[in-house]
């Protein structure tokens, strides 16, 4: 999960930065452009590595990529919170089991706030 922790940091710092540039025009984003805007991330390298492999996000606009980006995030907390949601079957503490149930729901409103971002950025 920490791997996912700071993939999701980079990606909610660059979803912030599109938000407050003017670059949603439509401009298709070449590879200079994503290292320029990884630039500006805490973790350039690992933004960089994260957005390029992904042909979805390859040869996109900026805001193409920001759903692109929205999709891959809500995937991957999916995932998690899908492994989340096995764990309290396999306790018998409660308090462990209610500690897995708070933390699938944190995932589940996480997941609900990226769609939402979707939806205001149209």
């Amino acid at each position: 999960m920490a791997i996912f922790h700071t993939s999701i940091v980079s990606i909610l710092v660059f979803i912030i930065f599109l938000s407050i540039t003017s670059s949603l025009t439509g401009h298709k984003l070449n590879d200079n452009d994503i290292k320029r805007l990884c630039a500006k991330t805490n973790n350039s390298k690992r933004c960089y590595k994260l957005i390029k492999p992904d042909h979805h996000l390859s040869n996109v606009d900026s805001k193409g990529l920001f759903n692109g980006l929205v999709d891959k995030a809500s995937r991957e907390a999916k995932n998690i919170q899908s492994e989340l949601n096995s764990f309290p079957k396999t306790t018998h503490y409660s308090k462990l089991r209610n500690e897995y149930n708070l933390c699938s729901k944190k995932y589940n409103d996480a997941i609900h706030k990226l769609e939402i971002s979707k939806d205001e950025i149209e």
